[in-house]
């Protein structure tokens, strides 16, 4: 793959086993509905999602919204115009920064339900990073 930072998978090997490498891949974007780990579905105002690395397998992401192991994220990608949604289980969760009136999260996530379009989709965003 082309440039990207491959990212040290020893520094956040906590309660997660990666099968893929990420590479550094910073970008905002805003998920709009998630399923809880009960199956319930929350639609509400869009969050903001802090990307920090991705891979065929899944994303690293910061927050500061307070969402639990196993809760699927639904968000749309954009890369060269052209949008798709996602799903993404998240796997592990830790808490970066905690005061009295704010927090901030880091998870890991794994895509699921991928379609043979999504990794192509995906492939385009890696072999270019």
């Amino acid at each position: 793959m082309k440039g990207g930072n491959l990212i040290n998978n020893s520094i956040e090997q906590t309660n997660e086993s990666r099968h893929r490498n990420r590479l550094e891949y910073l970008k905002n974007i805003f998920c709009f509905k998630y399923l809880t780990s009960e199956g319930e579905l929350v639609t509400r105002a869009p969050f903001l999602l802090s990307l920090h690395d991705i891979s065929y397998g899944g994303i690293g992401l910061d927050s500061n919204a307070k969402l639990e192991i196993d809760y699927i994220l639904v968000f749309n990608f954009e890369y060269k115009g052209i949008i798709r949604e996602f799903k993404a289980q998240i796997k592990w969760s830790k808490i970066l920064l905690s005061s009295d009136r704010n927090a901030n999260y880091k998870f890991g996530a794994s895509f699921i339900e991928l379609t043979h379009d999504d990794v192509l989709f995906l492939n385009d965003i890696l072999t270019h990073l």
